[in-house]
């Protein structure tokens, strides 16, 4: 449940807690320690971790009483912070015999703790078997943790009900968006996991409307240009439905800042189409357009194709502008985006093509769209983090500005998330034998060394293999070219690494018939465009190898780049909020930060024989 839920649903608990503080020993003149205020603060800006374990220290001088309630909200915070080991450490530590309202709280954490461990039919069985809440705090997050528990385990009427009580049960001056939209957002979860919320019979006719309208939510991630429509037939068939309420915001999306102007149906596209990235560009071109064909009637306006790479940005923008374009796509390098930053939010949106520096906060109407190695670096390391903390590592990295960016991304991503890396070696992409990094990193010379000083010690040979390290998890072997993926696979797996799960970039991987039969082994994410061949992504192929824009470049990632950027551009168009927007594309599932940058949520593969096999998300 989220924090505003908990301080609704706690509220007399939590002030119980601070009146226990100040008339305790743990401040000076009776006042509240100024750990309390800052455990608050923390959970207040979303540190769950530092408000956690500010009520742990508290608890270590408090009296027993006190100390259980201090560790309850201790393991209330580990709980939002999805720590289960936390949780179950500090729940053994309360005694047995706790008040009823602690005792409560102690069995809606067990429940919880369930949850967190993806223990589903466990949590539904222990919620079922809890006595009644008494006050209307705990009926508030009983029916909270009902709903989610119920959604968990495919119980969607249950889930429902829940949710409407939680609405019931809230403060009147609270909004009732936020429960609708959580609602929304479980049932849309639900049918993309494949429940048929359609079959699921009711004769109650708001229940009905949640059903449908989840459908709908799940369909249009696929098709944002279907929004309205179907969201007006279900206007129609349900008039003064709650969820009326969030639908523009939810489904259909509304303009995220007042002050920009909504496109006008003219998009510019601005592609450097001579010089060294002609080729690159060309592909983009081709999937915008072939993207553009589809939609046809469904998007009004018009595409205007602007060369940049014979102007200046500058005059570039200020021709489309002048033109009439309301929403321009582009620039696609990166000095070209810096550049393009002076102009963003003058006349609409700009969907810059490539991603300003860290350090650069983007301009108000300008968001960025890029196929970014570090993007995959993150998720990288989430997925090698992903279920059990501190996993340890090494990474070999190409020297260079790409290796340092890619390295950088993934490190930072992985600390954060409790994992570790042990050695980092760089090795030289213009060259084909990574021995030496490679042997460094796995330490076999420390290995080859033992045995030469053994071997002089006893003064006789000796049979040798040597040993490598064997205090890691995992190796991060980003590769910039297919070329070196072909070529750091192999060696790794001679250098007695074959069984230690390695894991590179996309761009470590090209489909071919032949070249990637040494790759055996090597995880990657990659988009679906590569991965993927269901029956959407097949009406693609098969409109672009028709169409006359496509002009033979439908077959790389660069025209699934270019297909994107179209579909984000017609969801705004549509209406949609680019900070809710939501887009199962060719490139991923994509979504937009507060900063505006689009995140892409990858599909897994692991080479097998010499062709990608798609893996589970985790």
């Amino acid at each position: 449940m989220t924090d505003s839920m908990i301080r609704a649903a706690r509220a007399v608990a939590i002030a119980s807690l601070l009146a226990v503080v100040s008339c305790t020993s743990l401040g000076p003149g009776g006042r509240s320690p100024p750990s309390v205020d800052r455990a608050e603060r923390a959970a207040r800006a979303g540190d769950y971790v530092a408000a956690a374990r500010e009520y742990e220290e508290l608890a270590t001088d408090a009296l027993t009483a006190d100390a259980a309630r201090f560790r309850l909200r201790a393991a209330r915070y580990f709980a939002q912070a999805r720590r289960p080991a936390d949780v179950e450490r500090l729940l053994a530590m309360l005694p047995a015999q706790l008040p009823r309202a602690d005792q409560f709280e102690r069995d809606l954490l067990r429940v919880e703790l369930d949850l967190l461990r993806n223990q589903n039919a466990a949590a539904w069985r222990r919620l079922q078997s809890l006595p009644p809440a008494e006050s209307h705090g705990d009926q508030l997050a009983l029916q909270q943790l009902r709903s989610r528990v119920a959604f968990a385990n495919d119980r969607i009427l249950e889930g429902i009900e829940a949710a409407r009580q939680t609405e019931t049960l809230s403060d009147p001056g609270d909004p009732q968006a936020g429960v609708r939209r959580r609602l929304l957002g479980e049932l849309r979860a639900a049918a993309e996991r494949g429940v048929a919320l359609e079959r699921i019979a009711t004769t109650d006719k708001v229940t009905q409307g949640w059903l449908e309208l989840g459908g709908i939510a799940a369909r249009v991630a696929r098709s944002p240009l279907s929004a309205r429509a179907q969201v007006a037939a279900w206007q129609g068939r349900f008039p003064g439905h709650p969820a009326s309420t969030i639908v523009r915001s939810e489904i259909i999306g509304e303009p995220r800042d007042a002050t920009l102007q909504p496109p006008n149906g003219q998009v510019a596209l601005l592609l450097p189409l001579g010089g060294r990235t002609a080729s690159a560009a060309a592909q983009i071109r081709a999937g915008f357009m072939v993207a553009s064909e589809q939609a046809g009637m469904r998007a009004p306006g018009t595409v205007t194709v602007y060369d940049t790479s014979g102007s200046t940005i500058a005059d570039a923008i200020s021709r489309a502008f002048n033109d009439g374009a309301g929403f321009i796509v582009g620039p696609l390098l990166r000095e070209e985006v810096i550049a393009a930053t002076d102009f963003a939010g003058m006349r609409g949106y700009i969907l810059a093509l490539n991603y300003l520096p860290m350090d650069q906060p983007a301009p108000h109407g300008m968001l960025q769209f890029a196929l970014s190695p570090e993007n995959e670096a993150r998720s990288i390391a989430e997925r090698v983090t992903a279920g059990a903390a501190g996993k340890r590592g090494i990474a070999l990295v190409p020297d260079g500005e790409w290796g340092d960016r890619v390295l950088e991304a993934f490190s930072s991503e992985l600390t954060r998330r409790g994992g570790e890396l042990v050695d980092v070696e760089r090795y030289d992409a213009s060259q084909s034998d990574f021995s030496a990094p490679i042997t460094h990193a796995l330490r076999l010379d420390e290995s080859r060394a033992r045995h030469r000083r053994l071997q002089n010690l006893l003064g006789i040979s000796l049979e040798f293999q040597p040993r490598r390290r064997g205090d890691i998890d995992f190796i991060f072997a980003p590769a910039p070219t297919a070329t070196l993926g072909r070529q750091l696979r192999p060696q790794l797996r001679f250098h007695y690494a074959s069984d230690i799960p390695t894991y590179s970039t996309s761009s470590a991987f090209e489909p071919h018939p032949t070249a990637n039969q040494d790759m055996e082994g090597l995880i990657f994410p990659d988009m679906p465009w590569v991965l993927d061949d269901d029956d959407d992504i097949a009406r693609i192929r098969t409109a672009a190898a028709t169409s006359a824009a496509a002009q033979g470049q439908a077959r790389g990632k660069l025209f699934a780049f270019g297909y994107d950027a179209y579909q984000i551009y017609a969801a705004i168009a549509a209406g949609a909020d680019p900070g809710s927007l939501q887009i199962d594309g060719l490139t991923g599932h994509i979504s937009f930060d507060a900063d505006g940058r689009a995140r892409r949520d990858l599909q897994w593969a692991e080479i097998r024989r010499g062709e990608a096999r798609r893996l589970d998300r985790n």
